[in-house]
C-alpha cells in the first residue's frame, strides 16, 4: 500500500438545488469536485457580532491560508503563533476570496466581511456545514495524551477492522481508509482540512473513525463541533510546556477532548496518571479507567508470567488474558487502552 498523492479526486453529486451547485476545485490535501453553497446559507451555522453584507456568493471553498485563496472561496483569518491572518484579508480578496471572516474590524472591503468572536471555531463551523455535516454519518473515538496516542490509534484500527468496521485513520504518521494512505502534515488536520477528509471518508464508506488529537488541536479548536462517541487519555508528561507553559494548562486543554463526549458515548482513562479524575470530572459521558498501579481501577493491568509480554486485566474478579507482542509495561497500558 503506497503513499497516495496529496491531489486526490472525487465526485459529488449535483443536487442543482437552491443553495448549492456543482463546481470543482482544489482543497487543501485534496483535489475535489463537489456542491458550491450559498453564503447567506453558511451564515446560519455562525456566531456573528457583526456582519457587513454586500451580496450573496457562491461559495466554492474554504481555507485559513491566504496563498491558497481561489475565486469564489471564503478566506478565514486566524491569529497564529507567529502570524496573523488579518494582515493577508487583502491579499485573499485579490486572489478571489468571495467573502471573508474576520476577528476584529478589517474597515470596508469590496467582499462580505464576517466578524465572529472566534475564527478558528467559526472555520470548523464552515467546514462542517460545507462539506455537508459528514461527522453526523461516522463515529469517531479520538485518543489524547503526551505518549503512547499513535500505539493505541493503530491497535484500536486493527480491533475495529477484525471486528468488521470500515475504519478510517487520522494520526501522526498517516490518515489511512480503504486501500489509500496519505502522509499526515501534523497529528490533526486544521479544521477545515480534517472536515474535508471525513467528507471523503463517509462518501467512501468509513462508518468508525479514530483519530490522535493532539493538545494544540484541542487548543487552536481543530475539531471544534465535533462529537466523540469514544475518548482514550493515555498520560501526560512535561514534553509540551513551551506552548502550555504549566501542567495545568496543559491538562486543561487535553481535557477538552473528554467535554466533547457524546452523552451516550464513554471516556477511557488512564487511572495511574496524575491527571485521571480532572479527566473524569470534565467528561461528558461514562467513564472507565484502567491502571496498574491504582487498586480501584475498573480494569487492573497486570503481566502475564506465563505468556510474556501479554498481560492479564482484571474486571470486578474476572481475569482476561490478552496476548500481544509489544513489550514494556506502558505498552501493556496502551493495549489496555484499545481493549
Amino acid at each position: 500500500m503506497g503513499v497516495e498523492s496529496l491531489s486526490l479526486r472525487i465526485l459529488l453529486r449535483d443536487t442543482r438545488s437552491m443553495t448549492r451547485r456543482f463546481a470543482v476545485s482544489k482543497h487543501g490535501l485534496f483535489n475535489m469536485a463537489f456542491e458550491s453553497i450559498r453564503l447567506s446559507h453558511l451564515l446560519g451555522f455562525l456566531e456573528s457580532n457583526n456582519l457587513e453584507r454586500i451580496a450573496d456568493p457562491w461559495i466554492d471553498g474554504l481555507t485559513v491560508d491566504s496563498r491558497r485563496v481561489e475565486p469564489g472561496w471564503i478566506f478565514v483569518a486566524v491569529s497564529g503563533t507567529r502570524m496573523n491572518g488579518h494582515e493577508f484579508v487583502d491579499e485573499a480578496i485579490g486572489r478571489g476570496a468571495a467573502a471573508v471572516v474576520v476577528e476584529h474590524d478589517v474597515g470596508t472591503r469590496t467582499v462580505p466581511v464576517i466578524r465572529v468572536p472566534n475564527s478558528r471555531a467559526a472555520a470548523a463551523r464552515l467546514a462542517s456545514a460545507f462539506y455537508g455535516n459528514p461527522e453526523k454519518s461516522i463515529e469517531i473515538v479520538g485518543i489524547t495524551g503526551t505518549n503512547g496516542k499513535t500505539t493505541v490509534a493503530l491497535l484500536l484500527e486493527s480491533i475495529f477492522h477484525h471486528a468488521g468496521r470500515q475504519t478510517g485513520l487520522i494520526g501522526t504518521l498517516f490518515y489511512r481508509w480503504k486501500k489509500r494512505k496519505i502522509k499526515a502534515e501534523r497529528t490533526t488536520p486544521d479544521a477545515i482540512e480534517l472536515f474535508a477528509l471525513i467528507r471523503r471518508m463517509a462518501d467512501e464508506g468509513v462508518r468508525s473513525l479514530i483519530m490522535e488529537v493532539s493538545s494544540h488541536a484541542l487548543d487552536m479548536d481543530r475539531v471544534h463541533g465535533l462529537r466523540f462517541q469514544g475518548a482514550v487519555f493515555t498520560n501526560l508528561s512535561r514534553d509540551h510546556l513551551d506552548y502550555h507553559k504549566t501542567m495545568k494548562a496543559y491538562a486543561n486543554t487535553k481535557s477538552r477532548l473528554f467535554r466533547s463526549l457524546d452523552p451516550f458515548g464513554v471516556g477511557v482513562i488512564n487511572a495511574d496518571d496524575p491527571m485521571a479524575a480532572l479527566m473524569s470530572k470534565a467528561a461528558a459521558a461514562r467513564v472507565v479507567t484502567y491502571g496498574a498501579r491504582k487498586t480501584d481501577s475498573d480494569y487492573r493491568v497486570k503481566p502475564n508470567p506465563i505468556q510474556p509480554p501479554g498481560f492479564l486485566l482484571i474486571h470486578r474478579g474476572r481475569t482476561l488474558t490478552f496476548p500481544t507482542g509489544l513489550p514494556g509495561s506502558f505498552n501493556r497500558l496502551n493495549a489496555a487502552a484499545a481493549a
